[in-house]
C-alpha cells in the first residue's frame, strides 16, 4: 500500500523515508567496502618450502625489512641449495655467480627468536641449482644474508629440484613440521611485516595450504565484510518494505 502526504502535507511519505533508509544503508555499506580496500594486508617477511615430489624441491618467496640492521660484507660459497638441519640452516646461492665472487651481507643475530633445530640431519650440500632473482639469501641460526644489492621490503623468490630424485628430506635428517624464524610479538602465528622467516619441511608432495603467497589478511578485515554485506542487504530490505 502507498501513502501519501495529508492534506497539509505535514508527513513525507513512508516511500520515502524508505529511499532515505536505503541510501543510508548503501553508504553505510559503501564506507566499509572503501575501508577494505584500502586496508593493507599483513604481509609475512619470507615463507621457505621444502618438500617431495619425485625427489627434494623447494621454492621461497617474499620480502624482508631490514629497518637500521648493518651487514657485513662477504663473498664466500659455492652454487646450488644446501641444508643443515640439525644446526639449523639452509642456504640457496644462484649458479649464476661463480663460486666465491657471491656478494652479499652478513647480518648477525638479524632475528632475535628462532628454532633449536628442524632435524637432525648435519650439512648436505649441492642438491640442487636454484633458479633465483637475487645472488643469494641464507640463514644460518638465526644470523641472516642477503645480497648486497637487496633493498629492504623487496620481493625475492627462488626454487629448485634436487639432481639426485631418490634423495628424500627424511635421508637428509629434516623433519616434518613448520619452523619460524621472527623478532617482536607473534599475532596469530606470524610475525610484524617483513621480519620473519616461515620453513615448513613436508614429506611429500607440497601442501595446498602452503601456497605460493605469504598475505595474511589483516584482522579487521572480515569485520569490514560482513558490515560491506550487512549494509548493503539493508539497503535492499528497506527498499522492498517501503515500495
Amino acid at each position: 500500500m502507498m501513502f501519501g502526504f495529508d492534506k497539509q502535507h505535514t508527513k513525507p511519505r513512508p516511500s520515502r523515508l524508505g529511499a532515505r533508509f536505503a541510501r543510508l544503508g548503501k553508504t553505510a555499506g559503501a564506507t566499509c567496502l572503501l575501508g577494505l580496500a584500502t586496508l593493507t594486508t599483513a604481509q609475512a617477511g619470507i615463507v621457505v618450502n621444502l618438500y617431495e615430489d619425485g625427489g627434494i624441491k623447494g621454492d621461497f618467496s617474499g620480502f624482508l625489512n631490514l629497518g637500521d640492521a648493518t651487514g657485513s660484507s662477504g663473498n664466500s660459497g659455492s652454487a646450488g641449495f644446501f641444508a643443515n638441519p640439525g644446526y639449523p640452516g639452509i642456504y640457496w646461492r644462484s649458479p649464476s655467480v661463480t663460486a666465491g665472487n657471491y656478494d652479499f651481507q652478513f647480518y648477525s643475530n638479524f632475528f632475535a627468536n628462532g628454532p633449536s633445530n628442524f632435524g637432525t640431519g648435519g650439512y648436505t650440500g649441492g642438491l640442487g641449482d636454484p633458479t633465483m632473482d637475487t645472488q643469494l639469501f641464507a640463514l644460518d641460526k638465526n644470523n641472516l644474508f642477503l645480497s648486497s644489492d637487496y633493498e629492504s621490503g623487496t620481493e625475492i623468490s627462488g626454487s629448485f629440484t634436487a639432481s639426485n630424485t631418490s634423495t628424500t628430506l627424511s635421508g637428509i635428517g629434516a623433519a616434518e613440521g613448520t619452523y619460524l624464524w621472527y623478532n617482536g610479538e607473534l599475532t596469530e602465528g606470524e610475525a610484524s611485516a617483513g621480519e620473519f622467516v616461515k620453513l615448513i619441511v613436508t614429506h611429500g608432495p607440497k601442501p595446498a595450504s602452503s601456497g605460493d603467497s605469504n598475505s595474511v589478511p589483516a584482522p579487521a578485515t572480515p569485520l569490514l565484510i560482513a558490515a560491506g554485506i550487512l549494509g548493503g542487504g539493508l539497503s535492499r530490505r528497506l527498499r522492498r518494505t517501503f515500495a
